[in-house]
């Protein structure tokens, strides 16, 4: 009913923005403006939008895909389509390209619903609408500067968006039946991109275009039965794989970007062994070296696509609102960093405020006065800086709170103030201000008392499983609307510092998480990042599944007996600060059922993904004001935070001067003869000349990560505390008929320990290491006998 009467609402609104166009250009119309009320329209318009919205919210099951097609091709017919986009044409307005982004999304979910099952998409417009919309973007195009300028309103990409989507859902002879000009060339790309996004992320909904494989493989001068090869390579290769590869071409490109911004090519991709166990899925699938140089063109064909197309689609868009960006987002991890790194110095040189920076700078005329006496008193006696005053971050925040975003967006290598501390007769030429950035990391990461900002993650309070230095935002608790603002300027005044970070290369060193990092790029925290902060975060969902699983919904028996059994479970969670959270009121007090066990399953993974929500926003809102904010949706979270803190360095030499040892070794296997394990042992000399000579940067962070759950050292001896890196013999491989080379290294986090086999062999030992790096949470000792197990592989 609701589709029926907003076509003949349309219909009248459509004859009204026709006669208004015309008057407003003052051309006569013979048009009558009729005198129903615009609001009926408008009232209708609400209500049909809020059942789209409503069916692009329900998901996509198996059992509904059918029904979901039928609710589209019903509310949406072909001549309600038609007024859609004769509305687009003829209004004018910034609302135009939300309504196109929602138009664009109802087509996009039905032409993959119809994908999946099979068969050509039904919701379609007349060839002729289609034309005229496609007419419509091309004069946009031009009116804004075209290829020419780069840069589009997103009004101009809401209309590139539906278009797309519309001609994306056209049969293969539809299509044939359109011809572009040289100029209009553009659009056809675009096209052919989003379809070749799709099946990149997602090989259950389509392969990969067979014409850009041919395309690729005429490139590369491939003919005869090699193309059929390249062709059947391509199409087997896992996202898994894609993910591997792109890291090992990242890992060769920075490598090779010390001197030269040369891009990598397919000629470098010969793995060595030690590479090939560190990448489990291209070792497991048994991947070739001349596969892997196929995939390679494939991938760098499909990164220029993306460079080309990038500047067509709206990056800003939240998930869910755009196919085009999701599918750019969902491909994140594809995308090469000489990709990526190109397009964001671009940005980062685009958005620069040059003038007078540096000469305000060299005057001081950007001073910030810090008393870090006052700041380390109140840290000594474990005070609260309840008001954000007294520390230095707080010092910072108030004279700082206020300035615009132009005050932050400086040159590279520039300092946006100077320090001026109090006490002190030092002039900043770049070490106070260096101090600073590390006197306000510090405080974020000491006590929650301090700013309340940050506390200790559960794995790190407790010191079990993975990020066992791992920080997170405090949970917001029962605070007055005064404590919540200023708590949220904190957290975007903390994004401010980040992007100031990126911009004057003054890393931040913080352990933060995957649940603060992923929201900043737009990105899902999913389960997996909730159990890596906190192990056995979903252990009473995962009792229920299995209790739901053993009951048999026919008998009333069973059903009563998992009501017995699920009522120990109450509808509250546990927080991350160890804090009971209610999932609905009187949770507490209110046990699990049978007809309730859905309900609690999705309001208790509602609150564990969402727990960080409003401060990671709060901290992202603060980051855009400072960096091109857009562009981080094609960054991973792990490498903003590399952007934010730097990559990490490890300190071979305070590692040393903190490990001790522990156990005896045997020289001699025949006369048992045991001597004391020291750093002179000839298994704990060949152990250090690997860290040091065989091991580069980001594998010693993958070692100290495998003995200590953890991928920085401390800054300083200071900040080991009581904690030693312990190396211990290796008890399982000692004996005379046993041979050390065959087993493999096993850490116990908890401990920071080590126990290392008697290897002779530098390279076995360096091949062992990997694996156990790389598998490390299979062969962490803290699970003593499974460990024990896994390190008599050989």
């Amino acid at each position: 009913i609701t589709s029926q009467l907003v076509q003949i609402a349309l219909g009248e609104l459509v004859t009204i923005l026709r006669a208004v166009t015309a008057q407003s250009e003052k051309k006569k119309s013979n048009i009558r403006i009729p005198k129903s009320p615009i609001r009926t329209v408008v009232w209708l318009l609400d209500v049909f939008f809020a059942g789209i919205k409503a069916g692009l919210t329900l998901e996509v099951k198996e059992d509904i895909r059918q029904h979901k097609r039928e609710f589209y091709n019903f509310i949406l017919p072909e001549y309600l389509l038609n007024l859609l986009v004769e509305i687009v044409i003829v209004t004018k307005g910034s609302g135009r390209a939300q309504f196109m982004q929602l138009l664009a999304s109802v087509i996009n979910t039905q032409a993959n619903a119809v994908r999946i099952q099979g068969g050509t998409p039904s919701l379609r417009l007349s060839l002729a609408k289609v034309r005229q919309l496609q007419k419509f973007m091309f004069e946009v195009h031009e009116k804004q500067g075209g290829a020419s300028t780069g840069r589009f309103s997103t009004f101009f990409q809401g209309l590139v968006e539906l278009n797309v989507s519309i001609f994306t859902t056209l049969s293969v002879g539809d299509r044939g039946s359109f011809t572009f000009t040289a100029e209009q060339k553009w659009f056809k790309d675009l096209s052919d991109t989003a379809e070749v996004l799709k099946a990149m992320t997602d090989h259950t909904v389509s392969k990969v275009p067979e014409d850009f494989l041919f395309s690729v493989a005429g490139a590369s001068g491939l003919g005869g039965d090699n193309v059929f090869q390249f062709l059947e390579v391509n199409n087997g290769f896992s996202t898994g794989c894609d993910s591997e590869l792109v890291n090992v071409v990242n890992e060769i490109y920075i490598k090779k970007s010390k001197g030269s911004t040369k891009p990598v090519e397919a000629k470098e991709l010969t793995l060595t062994r030690a590479q090939r166990i560190q990448n489990r899925e291209i070792q497991k699938k048994g991947v070739s070296d001349q596969d892997l140089k196929w995939r390679f063109e494939v991938l760098a064909a499909f990164n220029q696509r993306v460079r080309n197309v990038l500047k067509y689609i709206n990056l800003s868009l939240s998930p869910g609102e755009s196919a085009l960006t999701d599918g750019v987002r969902a491909c994140r991890n594809i995308i090469f960093w000489s990709s990526k790194e190109a397009l964001w110095k671009q940005a980062m040189e685009a958005t620069v405020v040059k003038s007078g920076i540096k000469s305000q700078v060299a005057n001081n005329k950007f001073i910030v006065k810090v008393d870090n006496k006052k700041a380390m008193d109140l840290k000594t006696r474990k005070g609260s800086d309840a008001m954000a005053r007294v520390t230095v971050f707080g010092q910072i925040f108030q004279q700082l709170k206020n300035k615009p975003g132009t005050f932050w967006r400086i040159p590279p290598m520039h300092r946006a103030f100077v320090v001026n501390e109090a006490g002190f007769l030092s002039h900043d030429v770049g070490g106070p201000y260096r101090d600073l950035f590390s006197n306000m990391t510090a405080e974020l990461q000491s006590s929650d008392k301090l700013l309340g900002l940050f506390i200790p993650c559960p794995n790190m309070k407790h010191q079990v499983g993975n990020n066992l230095d791992g920080r997170i935002p405090k949970p917001i608790r029962l605070e007055t609307p005064h404590q919540l603002k200023l708590k949220f300027q904190l957290y975007q005044f903390l994004g401010k510092i980040m992007g100031l970070a990126v911009r004057s290369l003054s890393f931040l060193s913080m352990s933060l998480t995957s649940v603060v990092w992923k929201p900043l790029v737009m990105d899902q925290v999913e389960p997996k990042d909730i159990e890596a902060i906190s192990s056995g975060s979903f252990q009473q969902i995962e009792q229920l599944v299995a209790l739901e699983k053993k009951t048999d919904t026919k008998n009333s028996a069973s059903i009563k007996a998992f009501d017995e059994a699920a009522k120990r479970i109450k509808f509250q969670i546990v927080g991350s600060d160890g804090k009971g959270v209610e999932l609905v009121q009187g949770g507490r007090e209110k046990g699990v059922t049978w007809a309730t066990r859905q309900r609690y399953i999705e309001a208790a993974m509602e609150y564990k993904l969402n727990e960080f929500a409003r401060q990671a926003k709060a901290i992202r809102k603060g980051l855009a004001t400072v960096v091109p904010y857009q562009c981080l949706s094609i960054f991973t979270w792990s490498e903003l935070r590399d952007q934010v803190c730097g990559r990490v360095v490890i300190d071979l030499k305070l590692l040393k001067s903190m490990t001790v040892y522990h156990g005896y070794y045997q020289p001699d296997r025949k006369n048992k003869k045991e001597v004391k394990c020291g750093p002179k042992s000839p298994h704990i000399r060949l152990f250090w000349d690997m860290v040091e000579n065989k091991m580069d940067n980001k594998q010693r962070s993958e070692l100290i990560f495998f003995v200590w759950g953890r991928s920085r050292l401390p800054l300083n001896a200071d900040g080991f505390g009581k904690v030693r890196f312990a190396i211990k013999a290796h008890t399982q491989s000692q004996g005379v008929r046993k041979n050390p080379n065959q087993y493999y290294p096993v850490s116990h986090t908890c401990f920071f320990q080590l126990d290392l086999p008697e290897y002779t062999d530098a390279n076995i030992m360096y091949e062992k290491f990997l694996y156990a790096m790389t598998n490390c949470k299979y062969i962490d000792g803290d699970n003593i006998k499974h460990a024990r197990s896994i390190a008599r592989m050989r």
